[in-house]
């Protein structure tokens, strides 16, 4: 027999949006076949989770998973076949006036942000976001389809989210949960000398702009964020410097774009590579240091030769004077 709890997670992942907000249930329901259609019955409480045309009597699993209601008679009155939600399977129709809407993600099948309808006038689009014949071109280019403060870049063609310099994933197996700062920010005016910018280069945000200044070089830009208290980031483009507030949206990597978005972190948070996890390195200490090293090592190798350069002298001039004593003891002799 199969379980409530599985058959619903069957469901919640077959039926578009149906589940999408009913929390996970305990052991103390009951799903019912009635003359509504399949009811969830729980604390004296009931929820219709498929609404039949006719009074259902049974239901049924068939091949390909395909969940069937029957009524008296046997003959099938619902079927998920007919109600397709982020998948099409093999034969499945997809008919006018029918929509696919995304998961969350791949481990949470809830509804998610896109829907892709099939419209009545034959048209295949993906609702309010752009039209699906401009999709088979840049997959990163769906507005949300990365959450706050992270940005979309193709990998191998295929759509990746990363975290801003300084932020961290909410939900790791969630692209659109965004990312959050791994710092706690301080307040600039005190502790300005431990923020720093970090430049994320070729990428399009949404621009929320509080205040846009007109600067020649990219330095006064970020000269003029990390100077603000209320600048969290600024983009800078064509000499102008657009202040922003957290978080910031929408973001995409294009390498066409000559945006710069210039991110405040701390010291301690700057990534010598925007798309890696490794800990940043402070090149300045770093010359300096190998410079050291350098130094010490051709002092250690040049006081080697020094002193092999003087004891050779010394044991050259031993042997001379050696042989010039053992020839003057002959001579005596």
């Amino acid at each position: 027999m199969l379980s409530v709890s599985l058959l619903l997670e069957f469901l919640r992942r077959r039926l578009s949006g149906l589940l999408s907000v009913m929390p996970p249930v305990d052991s103390n329901v009951n799903l019912l076949i009635n003359d509504a259609g399949l009811v969830l019955e729980a604390q004296g409480q009931t929820t219709t989770v498929i609404s039949a045309p006719q009074s259902a009597s049974s239901a049924s699993f068939l091949i390909r998973a395909i969940f069937v209601l029957y009524n008296s008679d046997h003959d099938i009155i619902w079927q998920s076949f007919d109600h397709p939600t982020d998948t099409l399977l093999p034969t499945q129709r997809l008919k006018a006036g029918s929509e696919l809407v995304s998961a969350v993600s791949e481990t949470n099948h809830s509804t998610g942000i896109f829907r892709l309808r099939m419209q009545t006038d034959v048209n295949l689009v993906q609702m309010e976001i752009f039209s699906f014949e401009r999709s088979t071109t840049n997959k990163c280019e769906p507005k949300g389809l990365c959450g706050l403060n992270s940005y979309c870049a193709l990998n191998d063609l295929e759509p990746k989210c990363i975290c801003l310099p300084g932020f961290a994933s909410v939900n790791p197996g969630d692209r659109t949960a965004g990312c959050e700062r791994n710092f706690t920010a301080e307040s600039c005016k005190e502790d300005h000398k431990s923020i720093r910018i970090q430049e994320v280069l070729s990428t399009a945000w949404e621009d929320v702009s509080y205040s846009v200044l007109s600067l020649s070089i990219k330095g006064e830009c970020e000269q003029a964020c990390l100077q603000d208290c209320n600048c969290d980031a600024a983009f800078y483009k064509d000499g102008l410097c657009k202040k922003q507030k957290l978080p910031l949206r929408y973001g995409r990597r294009n390498p066409d774009e000559s945006n710069s978005a210039l991110i405040k972190v701390k010291s301690t948070s700057i990534r010598t590579n925007t798309d890696r996890n490794e800990p940043a390195v402070d090149k300045k200490k770093s010359d300096q240091l190998g410079r050291g090293v350098l130094i010490v090592g051709i002092s250690v190798v040049a006081f080697g030769l020094v002193t092999l350069a003087i004891s050779g002298i010394l044991f050259h001039k031993y042997r001379v004077w050696a042989y010039k004593r053992i020839s003057e003891k002959t001579t005596l002799d």
